[in-house]
């Protein structure tokens, strides 16, 4: 991602979801024994941000 993109996809994102998704990424990751690896974080954030939610 490029700084063109990023600034697009930052400005498509949907503000009052991310307090919301970050906890829940939280609370799954930390419930996780033991902690997963970063490739792992990497691969269950990807999940959880699949698609723009503003372009469904």
């Amino acid at each position: 991602m490029n700084a063109a993109e990023l600034k697009q996809a930052l400005a498509d994102g949907v503000k009052e979801d991310a307090p919301i998704l970050r906890d829940k990424a939280i609370a799954e990751l930390s419930a996780r024994s033991p902690f997963p690896s970063h490739p792992d974080v990497v691969n269950y954030n990807r999940a959880l941000f699949t698609k723009n939610p503003k372009a469904l």
